[in-house]
């Protein structure tokens, strides 16, 4: 998929800046509808995130684009291995935009529009929620059957089955023909509650090769027991319908499995009743969704917090409970954080925060989202190790707003380590923490970059990265930058685990990059790098990355790819 959406991006003849620069408007191509008329200039332009939303890309993130370059990116978008670029490509299917800026060199296919290719983007990437609303406010236009179904999917995974009945009995009239609808008009006829049981059984036969949905109508007390494989394996309709009648049984979720649970499937699954989730199951799959960026961190604190209300509860009702060893540990854990969660003040804390760290290891460091406020009031070196501060520090990719400065002040401060490793780790969370926290003083900024600058002997990509910081960094004046020429410490003849992607794709980027192609720069740089390992990036690619999404205004992402690349990377810096 990334050859083929690099060649359409560099075989375009619209594709380079010159070219658009001498070639006249282009008219839009005329619209491939049946029998009605979609207003897609209307339905394209729409989204969640207006102008005035910190979180939008703006009204002209579609600026110097072609409708056949953008539409390969969208059909091959897909969930990134990068932290950092989950809300940024969520963010940008959400943004609210300007359609007129788009050129249009290719005609509309139904289907293949901005709106749902968007929507059905947001469904495999696990956004659930943020399809359905999408569709929500597109549901008053008149939209092609592509898109009626991607909305009727959105609303059935949500469990908003009522919702989307009423969809499929107000569309049946236009798509009566097509099976899919006819079967989905069957399933609503026969599970409505005042159904007779003679138009259920009749509406059942109708239901063809779809044995699941037919079993699920036919008993109350038929489960399908949930496996990625299993549950990945059925169409998009039974996983939707056994969504949202509530009939998953999740007994294979575990800390040794939650790993391995796709994205798209993270949201149904804590839809489902609270009766086939243990409270386990549900703070794993909260932590999962706050990795894919389907649940903000606050989820989790405020699972802890109804821990805590129910245990009051009991408590004031004098009931005795009995607990599993998981659910036992949940609660200590909301204990804990419950005790450490005011104002510092001291050892006592310190300790509770460090049993609180060896218990969430157990199961998942993302048990541990609620602490990093409090995590980050301990001194390194003293309350917590080097070692603990940098296997924690990806946490902060998700609140990045709760990095202390004291932590770097810290570590400026702290002597350095008698050894390699360890002065290695001191090096990436200061650099990692530095462009995190978006530290605006420039007093620490001067000593960070003289820092960096002067470990060069240790560290033998460290020029790099200062490099890559300056060249991608608004946060300081070009006159006090420390100007490294050349790529250091990097030998492409013998470190052969590295991986670059090929030159027409970064030649792509860069094209897009320098004709201020907002929405080609930022999904070419979300392909590039899904199809690499965290561990095997060449330094050299994310340089490319950082400077093209700096030079289309992308202003916070270039630092927060260079931190995580830091934290995560295989090898030393």
């Amino acid at each position: 998929m990334l050859c083929a959406i690099s060649i359409i991006l560099i075989c375009n003849p619209l594709a380079t800046h010159a070219q658009q620069d001498q070639q006249a408007p282009v008219e839009a191509l005329p619209i491939t509808t049946t029998d009605y008329i979609v207003d897609y200039t209307t339905t394209e332009s729409l989204g969640l995130l207006d102008m005035q939303d910190e979180e939008s890309y703006g009204s002209g993130v579609y600026h110097h684009t072609n409708r056949s370059q953008l539409t390969p990116l969208l059909k091959g978008l897909k969930q990134s291995n990068w932290i950092v670029m989950r809300p940024a490509i969520k963010n940008f299917l959400l943004t609210q935009t300007d359609i007129s800026a788009l050129i249009q060199d290719t005609p509309i296919i139904p289907g293949e529009d901005l709106l749902t290719l968007r929507l059905n983007a947001l469904l495999d990437l696990g956004y659930i929620q943020e399809s359905f609303e999408l569709y929500q406010k597109a549901s008053d236009n008149i939209l092609d059957e592509p898109t009626i179904r991607a909305g009727v999917y959105a609303m059935l995974l949500n469990r908003q089955k009522g919702l989307a009945c009423l969809e499929v009995k107000t569309v049946i009239p236009r798509f009566k023909n097509i099976p899919f609808w006819t079967q989905l008009d069957a399933y609503c006829e026969a599970s409505l509650p005042h159904t007779n049981d003679g138009v259920k059984t009749a509406a059942i036969k109708d239901i063809d090769g779809l044995p699941i949905i037919k079993s699920l109508l036919e008993s109350p007390d038929y489960s399908f027991q949930y496996e990625p494989e299993s549950f990945t394996a059925l169409s998009t309709i039974e996983r939707a319908i056994l969504t949202a009648e509530g009939r998953l049984t999740l007994g294979y979720i575990t800390a040794e499995t939650i790993i391995t649970i796709p994205p798209q499937h993270i949201a149904p699954l804590l839809t489902q009743p609270t009766e086939h989730l243990s409270l386990m199951q549900k703070a794993l799959l909260l932590g999962a969704a706050t990795n894919y960026d389907i649940k903000q961190p606050e989820a989790m604190t405020g699972f802890y917090k109804k821990l805590l209300a129910q245990q009051k509860e009991a408590k004031d009702q004098d009931q005795q409970q009995q607990f599993s060893k998981e659910t036992h540990d949940l609660y200590i854990l909301a204990n804990l954080y419950d005790e450490t969660s005011g104002k510092w003040s001291g050892t006592g804390r310190t300790e509770k925060i460090s049993q609180a760290i060896v218990l969430a290891h157990k199961y998942s460091d993302k048990l541990l989202i609620p602490f990093l406020p409090a995590i980050s009031k301990m001194t390194i070196g003293e309350d917590i190790s080097l070692e603990t501060a940098l296997s924690l520090a990806p946490l902060y990719l998700y609140i990045p707003e709760h990095i202390s400065k004291t932590w770097i002040k810290d570590l400026l401060k702290m002597h350095t380590p008698k050894t390699l490793r360890k002065y290695e780790m001191r090096e990436k969370l200061i650099i990692s923490l530095f462009l995190l926290s978006k530290n605006s003083k420039r007093s620490i900024q001067d000593k960070i970059y003289t820092y960096i600058y002067s470990a060069s002997l240790h560290s033998p990509l460290a020029k790099d990265i200062i490099n890559i910081i300056e060249n991608s960094s608004n946060t300081v004046n070009d006159g006090d930058k420390v100007h490294i020429n050349g790529v250091n410490g990097f030998d492409l003849a013998t470190n052969k685990r590295y991986t670059m992607p090929p030159y027409y794709v970064s030649n792509a980027l860069k094209q897009a990059s320098e004709n201020q192609n907002i929405s080609v720069s930022l999904l070419l740089s979300a392909h590039i790098l899904s199809e690499i390992d965290k561990k095997d990036v060449y330094i050299g690619t994310i340089a490319d990355i950082a400077s093209a999404l700096s030079n289309v205004s992308i202003r916070t992402l270039p630092d927060h790819i260079i931190a995580q690349t830091v934290m995560e990377t295989g090898g030393s810096l």
